[in-house]
């Protein structure tokens, strides 16, 4: 998952193994709660190469992008990326182009109502995928966001934080609407980069509906650590 962060653009073609380098490492070992060596031993390359969401993990210093101390008491792991809609904004409009495969549409939906279930927001569908707020689509390789696909396997999707407002799925994987071994369930991808799309970044909980990695086959709903997270981020909404 590398939609990498704008401070990091220096570093993100930059295979040189430095001092930067040794420290990224170090906070992604620490973040998956791996041993922390700051080299690439042989548990943290078989975590990188699993199927992942394309968002790039926050690994921040201190506990700024967590609301409050009290969290930690219930064992929480959600974080914040820092973005959030207006207070404005709590019905959303959604859309998808023309020619979207048609079974993407329900699990999509259900994945709507599911957030729209635990948090203060609204989804409306609308055919003008122009002018809608978030853009759903199944994109290929390099499809001028910046941030290719990279094919089968490893990157699943990514979105953007508010209000950006973009979803895109990786077209090359194999879909399905359904628990398959050896397939990605479409419906937990998307509820977890609609949770993106809310303004959620990655949680340290691997039970989490926002954890970034997700196994072939695999599918969630979203937990109490995912709904303390949005509560949170919305509070008195």
């Amino acid at each position: 998952m590398n939609y990498t962060n704008p401070t990091d653009s220096n570093y993100r073609n930059d295979d040189v193994f430095d001092n930067t380098l040794e420290e990224a490492i170090k906070k992604y070992q620490k973040f998956y709660k791996l041993k922390v060596t700051g080299i690439l031993d042989p548990q943290t390359v078989t975590l990188m190469l699993q199927p992942r969401c394309g968002v790039a993990d926050l690994f921040l210093t201190n506990n700024s992008n967590i609301k409050n101390a009290a969290s930690f008491l219930y064992n929480y792991k959600y974080a914040f990326s820092g973005y959030s809609w207006p207070p404005n904004k709590r019905n959303l409009t959604i859309s998808f182009p023309t020619g979207t495969r048609k079974d993407a549409y329900a699990p999509v939906e259900f994945a709507l109502t599911r957030w729209g279930n635990v948090s203060p927001f609204k989804f409306t569908y609308i055919d003008n995928f122009d002018l809608s707020e978030v853009k759903i689509s199944f994109e290929r390789r390099d499809h001028g966001d910046g941030y290719p696909f990279d094919g089968p396997y490893g990157i699943l999707a990514h979105s953007f934080f508010p209000s950006d407002g973009r979803l895109h799925f990786d077209g090359d994987e194999n879909w399905t609407t359904y628990d398959e071994k050896g397939n990605f369930d479409l419906q937990t991808v998307a509820l977890h980069e609609l949770g993106h799309i809310l303004g959620l970044a990655h949680s340290q909980d691997p039970k989490a509906l926002m954890f970034a990695y997700i196994g072939r086959g695999e599918t969630k709903d979203i937990t109490p650590d995912d709904i303390q997270g949005i509560k949170s981020l919305y509070p008195n909404n």
